[in-house]
């Protein structure tokens, strides 16, 4: 604690000399006092109102917008780095692809040599396409956005030309997926129900057997729950 006698008062306040005279610590003075009390309540405001923002919902969806976003950032990151770092690997399909064109611009197949060039080319332009991709070159590129848009326009109208699959060719189809929209076999049946402990077995199935024939002979309708005796559960299955 630091005493008013050690410390040398920079002008002519009252209350500064009076605790020089009294050897009481500057800090217990009056006009002190009153700064420390606007200090400490301008404190307890700024974190009241650090608190009462912190349990605001849209605080908490700001926060875990940003973390989210953060983490997205670093996932894209590491995918990015895995495929500049991914080697660029030339496939039988896509030398076949090479040959291809190449025999569809010339008019004849390409030599030995000649499609050594070719996968050479290729794959220097690989390279070069990842390098570019790397540094942003594609980005504000009015030729790039151009070609894009290009596609995108061939790719519609390719959409657009399709059309409608007749009925016949909708019936050959289902015929021959006749396997994919077949459904199992389901059964299903009624019961009438005769109790052996009120008549006897004997008795029961005599009736049963009356009842079975005139039901085939179609003497009488088919109401489970009128013939027969009561039964708890159901009559249909």
């Amino acid at each position: 604690m630091v005493y008013a006698r050690e410390i040398m008062p920079m002008n002519n306040n009252l209350e500064g000399a009076d605790a020089l005279e009294r050897g009481r610590p500057l800090s217990q003075t009056p006009h002190v006092m009153s700064e420390v009390n606007n200090c400490r309540g301008t404190t307890s405001k700024l974190l009241l109102m650090i608190f009462r923002l912190l349990r605001e919902p849209l605080v908490h969806f700001l926060i875990l917008g940003a973390v989210l976003f953060c983490i997205s950032i670093m996932v894209n990151q590491d995918d990015n780095k895995e495929k500049e770092d991914a080697p660029v690997v030339i496939t039988h399909g896509r030398i076949r692809q090479l040959r291809e064109t190449f025999t569809a611009q010339r008019g004849r197949s390409p030599t030995e040599e000649e499609l050594h060039e070719i996968v050479e080319d290729y794959i220097r332009e690989e390279i070069l396409y990842r390098e570019a991709m790397h540094l942003g070159l594609d980005r504000d590129d009015t030729i790039i956005r151009r070609r894009l848009a290009q596609k995108m326009q061939f790719l519609y109208e390719d959409l657009l030309t399709v059309k409608d699959p007749t009925d016949t060719e909708l019936q050959h189809y289902f015929t021959a997926q006749a396997d994919c929209y077949r459904q199992p076999d389901l059964v299903s049946f009624a019961h009438i129900y005769f109790s052996t402990d009120r008549c006897g077995v004997v008795e029961a199935e005599k009736t049963a057997q009356a009842l079975l024939t005139d039901l085939r002979k179609e003497l009488i309708s088919f109401e489970p729950p009128d013939l027969g005796d009561p039964f708890l559960l159901q009559h249909d299955y």
